[in-house]
């Protein structure tokens, strides 16, 4: 064999071999301690594109099954408040039952009849109260919205105005709202329902400053924000700001549908209906026979008549809160299956995705010892390389 010098051809190839041994040893280490096959792009490109599209729709199942499981909780939400209607509902047919008899006195059915107001106000109550998440369940709208719009309102002695923001989202849905003003008493008429409530406005002092009228009684609010104008000096009066409200009207509309995202992609949605109204004025025989209609005061049963039309209303007000109940019932069963499905799918996408990403810790702990012992070896021959160059000063040894 021949030996050059001053180059070491030998121990250059070795060293070759060494610079990528160790190059597979420090990434079979890396996937050792990361736990996955594919650290980097360089790893396994496609593999990588294959993956990250399986992680994003790992992600959306995982949010859907979230958005399933508040739809869960929304349907129990609104399954107990239905329950505790029927409930009020058991005890006013009670009491029309006691005074379908004709012993009672005056002052009895008197003391049923408030009996019955008491527990006809907790319906609407709990109709009212029961929501999630702000929104209502039991009211016929699960949300409540409005296109109407009021001002800006103008300062009459200079460019200063007044943006006003309503918020109806305790609001009766279907209902117009109208304003009237008597000095700085601004006045809220819902004129559907006939209610209203009256507040006082105040003037407004300085750029940004605001003023919340809430008609809490009706469920609207309006905010009211002082934008300085240029020649302005940031104060409008309460007289210009009654004035620029006055006669204004905001008509309320609702939507009874809550739509759950519950899979990955656009189109994977899953609705609720929450559209029937479990109010007194909304259950009953129809008409004028609804409960709310048969019990207004203390004289809902004066008669046996009254309370024989009374007791055929409620049974028909229980059948109609049942009915709710069994639609609600579904849709939980159904958003149940939903979860399970999507779990299913989620366990078999996630050991798709692991068998591209992840490493196989047996056949890469091999792999790394096999290396290890590749290196030592490399070493080991490199020594001797090395030292076969050594021998060329044999040569130059004198005779």
């Amino acid at each position: 064999m021949s030996i050059f010098f001053p180059t070491n051809i030998a121990s250059l190839m070795i060293q070759r071999q060494l610079l990528t041994t160790n190059f597979k040893l420090s990434r079979s280490m890396e996937r050792l301690s990361s736990g996955l096959r594919i650290n980097r792009a360089a790893d396994d490109a496609s593999g990588l594109f294959i993956s990250e599209r399986m992680r994003a729709r790992i992600g959306g199942i995982r949010a859907g099954i979230a958005n399933a499981q508040l739809g869960i909780s929304m349907s129990q939400t609104a399954d107990g408040g239905a329950t505790e209607i029927n409930a009020v509902l058991q005890d006013m047919r009670d009491l029309a039952v006691q005074a379908g008899s004709n012993t009672l006195s005056a002052e009895e059915r008197s003391a049923i009849g408030d009996q019955l107001v008491a527990l006809r106000e907790e319906i609407d109550n709990i109709a009212s109260r029961t929501r999630f998440n702000g929104n209502r369940l039991l009211t016929g709208a699960f949300s409540v919205s409005t296109a109407s719009t009021i001002g800006p309102i103008a300062d009459g002695g200079d460019d200063d105005t007044v943006t006003v923001a309503i918020d109806v989202a305790n609001a009766e849905t279907d209902s117009t709202y109208e304003i009237t003003v008597d000095g700085n008493d601004v006045t809220l008429t819902n004129v559907t329902r006939g209610t209203s409530q009256t507040l006082t406005v105040a003037d407004l002092t300085g750029d940004g400053a605001t003023q919340v009228l809430n008609f809490d009684s009706l469920g609207v609010q309006f905010t009211l924000t002082e934008v300085q104008g240029a020649g302005g000096d940031g104060v409008t009066s309460a007289a210009d700001l009654a004035a620029g409200l006055d006669g204004a009207s905001i008509v309320t509309t609702g939507d009874g549908v809550a739509t759950l995202r519950v899979g990955a992609d656009v189109g994977d949605d899953v609705s609720l209906t929450f559209s029937t109204d479990l109010r007194s004025a909304a259950i009953g025989n129809g008409g004028t026979e609804d409960i709310g209609d048969l019990v207004v005061d203390d004289t809902a049963v004066a008669t046996v008549e009254e309370a024989n039309t009374l007791l055929g209303a409620i049974d028909s007000a229980i059948s109609q809160v049942s009915a709710f109940q069994t639609r609600n019932g579904g849709s939980e069963n159904r958003l149940t299956h939903t979860i399970n499905n999507q779990n299913t799918t989620l366990s078999n996408l996630v050991a798709a995705e692991s068998v591209i990403r992840d490493v196989a810790i047996a056949a890469e702990t091999a792999r790394m010892v096999a290396l290890g012992i590749q290196r030592e070896a490399i070493l080991a021959v490199l020594s001797q390389a090395n030292a076969m160059a050594a021998s060329v000063l044999q040569l130059l040894k004198p005779l």
